[in-house]
């Protein structure tokens, strides 16, 4: 789902761990996480293509995904902690794409 504070993120990374921990899956299970964001706000993204630690200040945010429109997230550095040791991704889209892939659905 659209999160764009990345608080799904962390939670589903905290998630792995404690089901790790408890023995109900295995390490090498772990999926990689990936962020998405819009073309107009991708503080993350931009972030991870940067390899920085932490994300700056989107200035002008603009998506029509208003729950996409978090120009910085609190916990990014974690976030970008998570997809990295995850060995994920983060990319951003156009809202067109948006808009034609919830058509398309």
């Amino acid at each position: 789902g659209a999160d764009g504070g990345g608080t799904g993120v962390l939670g589903m990374w905290k998630a792995f761990d404690e089901l790790e921990q408890i023995g109900w899956m295995p390490k090498a299970r772990r999926p990689r996480m990936v962020s998405v964001q819009a073309d107009g706000c991708a503080p993350i993204v931009r972030a991870f293509q940067q390899q920085s630690e932490k994300a700056a200040m989107w200035e002008h945010a603009t998506t029509i995904a208003d729950g996409l429109r978090v120009p910085k997230a609190i916990g990014d550095f974690l976030i970008l902690r998570a997809i990295r040791q995850s060995s994920g991704t983060a990319v951003s889209v156009s809202d067109q794409s948006m808009v034609d892939g919830m058509i398309e659905i």
